[in-house]
């Protein structure tokens, strides 16, 4: 199908599927018309303007986050486009960063439900000459955020790092390695790497992921600092967590990298990798 086609479908679409949210009897209307908005299969950023309309009605309250997670939910359940897709996404990933309390719950409780918002192995694009570059990409995005998810359903403590207890550092570094994990699976390939909509949801991805990489080397100095006054099981997780960095650090490197090489960001907000060797 001619790609002018392709386009005058997707905005049809796009429109009717508006023009059903308007007018609905439904409290949420409003909201499912953002989400919509926010979601559209133009290949452009999202509107930020929307994207603000979806954080303010969503902002703190449990029934606008329970109706755009649903909204979400059934947006990207039914779609095979990647720009859809990747947008219901980034919609996510700016609820999260938001840190509203009660979004991440009504998403994980949607997912038991069967809605497919972070649960996307199934995802296949057919509206691209690449298909496999995006799909993949939407599905590792996909997986970064499922894992944020997994975060946190874990009660987040403020204490500096510090101050915690080996045990509670350890498991937190755990959990920063897995999601920075996440993250470099996400690197760019193929078709991917020259489009725009990408390197903008990867650019949120990254800038994280330069606090992660923080996070992990001071949290790994200070293991280091009280190793030999930790208990027996201790030891043997701070080595694994030990070896594991030595690892990531060159993976983290490679990422940092490649995204630098692709135009993500200016190259002064990139950090020095520190070599774990």
């Amino acid at each position: 199908m001619p790609s002018k086609l392709k386009k005058a479908i997707a905005a049809v679409k796009d429109q009717t599927s508006i023009s059903l949210a308007k007018v609905s009897s439904k409290d949420s209307s409003s909201l499912e018309v953002a989400v919509l908005k926010a979601t559209s299969h133009d290949d452009v950023p999202v509107d930020e303007k929307y994207v603000y309309e979806v954080l303010r009605l969503v902002s703190s309250n449990k029934i606008h986050a329970e109706a755009c997670a649903r909204a979400i939910g059934k947006r990207i359940g039914r779609t095979r486009n990647w720009i859809v897709a990747l947008k219901s996404l980034m919609l996510v990933h700016r609820i999260f960063q938001d840190s509203d309390p009660y979004f991440p719950r009504e998403v994980l409780h949607a997912m038991k439900r069967g809605a497919k918002i972070l649960n996307l192995s199934s995802f296949r694009d057919d509206s691209n000459s690449s298909p496999w570059d995006f799909t993949s990409f939407v599905c590792a995005f996909a997986l970064y955020l499922d894992e944020c998810l997994d975060r946190s359903k874990i009660i987040n403590s403020t204490e500096p790092i510090q101050d915690m207890k080996p045990t509670m550092l350890l498991d937190k570094l755990s959990r920063w390695q897995r999601l920075l994990d996440r993250a470099i699976v996400m690197r760019p390939t193929g078709s991917v790497k020259g489009n725009r909509l990408v390197h903008v949801a990867l650019y949120a991805v990254l800038k994280e992921s330069f606090d992660l990489d923080k996070d992990i080397s001071e949290g790994l100095s200070l293991i280091l600092g009280s190793f030999f006054h930790l208990q027996y099981q201790n030891c043997v997780i701070a080595f694994q967590t030990c070896m594991k960095a030595v690892k990531q650090s060159e993976e983290v490197s490679a990422f940092f990298s490649l995204c630098k090489s692709s135009g993500i960001g200016r190259i002064s907000e990139y950090p020095t990798v520190q070599t774990i060797s």
